[in-house]
This record gives C-alpha cells, sequence and structure tokens, in this order.
C-alpha cells in the first residue's frame, strides 16, 4: 500500500509495512518509506522496488544530498533504470511504482510525482520510466464514496490524513484481488500503517496503526 496525497500546506504520504512472498505470506515487516531531509522529500515505493534497495542508489547521483533538489528528482528515474538494468531484471515483469511527495524549494509549496518501471502501466498513456506530476494516487484504488459517502475530497484540507485516514487503509487492507504477483484471496496491507508529512517544516513521520499481523503466516481478514 503507498497512498499520495497532496493538500496546499503538506504532501502525504501512507504506508503499510508488508512484504510478502509470491504466496501471499508475510515474509518481514519493515518501513515503505526513504526520507531524504537534504532534499526536503520522501519516497514510497510499490512492486517489486524496496526503498532499502533505494537507498544506496541515492549515492550514484552526484552530489547527492547538496545538488539542486530538482536535479536530485529528475535523477531518480535514471537512478532506478540503471538498477534494473544491472540486475538483468524486467520491469515488465517486475513492476514498480515510485511516489515522491516534496516540498518544492523553487515553487515554495508541496508537490507530488510519480514514475512507473515497465508496462502495464496503470493509466492509459502513461509512460514508463517518466516523471510526472501526481497530486493523488491511491495504491490500491478504491471507491472513496463507498468508503466515505459522497462529498470527500482527500486533497481538501478538511480531509485531516491522521484523523481521517483509517477508514481508507481499511477498505485496502480488504482487497483481496488484483495485487498482481500474490493470489487472489490474499491481502497486501500489513503491519504498521505509517503517515509520513513532508511540509515547509520538514519531514514527520507518525504511526496511525499496527496491526497485529505475524510474520509467515497470511494477513488476518
Amino acid at each position: 500500500m503507498a497512498n499520495l496525497i497532496v493538500q496546499p500546506d503538506a504532501a502525504y504520504l501512507m504506508t503499510d509495512s508488508g512484504l510478502f512472498t509470491p504466496s501471499g505470506m508475510l515474509l518481514a515487516l519493515g518501513p515503505k518509506v526513504l526520507a531524504v531531509r537534504s532534499q526536503a522529500l520522501a519516497i514510497a515505493t510499490t512492486g517489486s522496488l524496496h526503498v532499502c534497495v533505494l537507498a544506496p542508489l541515492l549515492h550514484s547521483i552526484p552530489d547527492w544530498e547538496t545538488c539542486d533538489q530538482e536535479v536530485f528528482v529528475r535523477a531518480l528515474p535514471g537512478v532506478v533504470r540503471a538498477f534494473y538494468a544491472g540486475e538483468g531484471l524486467n520491469p515488465d515483469q517486475l513492476p514498480s511504482e515510485v511516489f515522491i511527495a516534496l516540498y518544492s524549494r523553487r515553487m515554495g509549496r508541496p508537490m507530488g510525482l510519480s514514475f512507473i518501471t515497465g508496462y502495464p502501466t496503470p493509466l492509459p498513456g502513461v509512460e514508463p520510466w517518466k516523471l510526472s506530476p501526481c497530486l493523488q494516487a491511491l495504491n490500491p484504488g478504491v471507491d472513496l464514496c463507498e468508503v466515505y459517502g459522497s462529498g470527500v475530497r482527500l486533497r481538501d484540507p478538511s480531509f485531516v490524513p491522521w484523523r481521517d485516514a483509517m477508514p481508507l487503509v481499511e477498505a485496502q487492507r480488504a482487497i483481496r484481488a488484483g495485487w498482481g504477483f500474490i493470489p487472489d484471496g490474499v491481502s497486501a496491507v500489513a503491519g504498521d500503517i505509517t503517515l509520513t508529512i513532508v511540509s515547509a517544516a520538514g519531514i514527520e513521520c507518525t504511526s496511525l496503526h499496527t496491526y497485529a499481523d505475524v510474520e509467515g503466516e497470511r494477513v488476518a481478514a
């Protein structure tokens, strides 16, 4: 699970901590957000690329901690693409999506960006490896009207993530199909639910909830 929501004062990432085997068993629990405080941004990944793999790749960006923020961000798709090529991975068979929540130093406001590594892409016309603006993304997708009723807009400040996010997470955890590499009938949202907030004040991570999932077992209903 990785949700990106950009509001006027902050960009938010919501992630779980479950890592799964192809059979749908919970392999391990671990953070899914990489906070790059020197660049005022946080990165979440879904699919075959985990942030623990991404973290050392950032060192290949020249002066990655001190370079211009836009230079850093624009380099990210190339860094991931080089990793795929170096490892002999097929990005179409092992796709990943990368979500970036940042506070733009040039624009003076929060922003969101995303890119995907291969086909099939989630939306028509979305090209792999292309960095695109992203103001809201729910992965996996759910019907917000079914979750909250009509009139709820996640990007409106009236939606307060640390107060209002858990019905959304519960709906995503209830999904038992369409996860890609794991079989139907299994959920792939587990463990700690973390909210990462990127704003002019910096980066803050807070726990929203912890599910009592057990490594070596499938997610409880």
